[in-house]
């Protein structure tokens, strides 16, 4: 009886991870370029976790995976040293919180084969506002452009990325120049 509870909890745990982990279709658009968002997910797409250790706390609903955390889902892709998965009370998922030195998080741009890459200490992901959360070192690139800075707040369905600065650090951006440079 205990291994089939445990088998139901497991199963549980990746189902919900695996429906949860969807970034909606939305990014940044730099000036005379047309808008591309990262991929959408499909919510029969599998996520895999793959960690050294898991920990499900039954009663809050949270799921702790802890070192060399690797979660791949479709042709997304996050590393980190912690991934905390936060549900409510309806199973469903809260947020999601990667920390490392650093976390990072990469996915294909619609109609693209440019890269998404985005790298902080931490990467915080609510899914009902759509809002990643960069903390710590944050860095995103988008086609040949760099945000970086000690807080990024990336609207995903706003298209919108907001640098703000903190501990008298101040955001910075490179505008790459779209004719190559010339």
């Amino acid at each position: 009886m205990k291994k089939k509870i445990t088998k139901l909890i497991l199963s549980t745990i990746l189902t919900t991870v695996i429906v949860s982990l969807t970034i909606p279709s939305s990014s940044v658009a730099s000036a005379g370029t047309k808008k591309q968002s990262p991929k959408a997910i499909s919510q029969d797409q599998p996520i895999q976790i793959e960690s050294d250790r898991v920990t499900f706390l039954q009663d809050s609903g949270q799921i702790i995976y802890q070192g060399h955390v690797i979660v791949h889902t479709g042709d997304k892709t996050l590393f980190a040293e912690e991934v905390t998965v936060n549900r409510n009370a309806q199973q469903k998922i809260t947020s999601i919180l990667a920390t490392g030195q650093p976390a990072k998080f990469s996915a294909p741009m619609q109609n693209s084969t440019e890269l998404l890459h985005a790298h902080a200490q931490n990467i915080d992901y609510d899914p009902s506002l759509s809002l990643l959360i960069l903390t710590g070192k944050a860095r995103l690139k988008h086609q040949q452009d760099t945000f970086e800075g000690p807080v990024l707040r990336y609207t995903l369905n706003e298209h919108k990325i907001e640098a703000v600065t903190a501990n008298n650090q101040r955001p910075k951006m490179v505008i790459m120049p779209k004719n190559g440079g010339s």
